[in-house]
């Protein structure tokens, strides 16, 4: 279960830097 909230906050932190990127 661990693995899977640190995969979805590793996911939400790439997420966000891309979006920081993309603007």
């Amino acid at each position: 279960a661990i693995m899977v909230v640190v995969s979805i906050f590793h996911t939400a932190s790439v997420f966000a830097t891309a979006r920081q990127w993309v603007k």
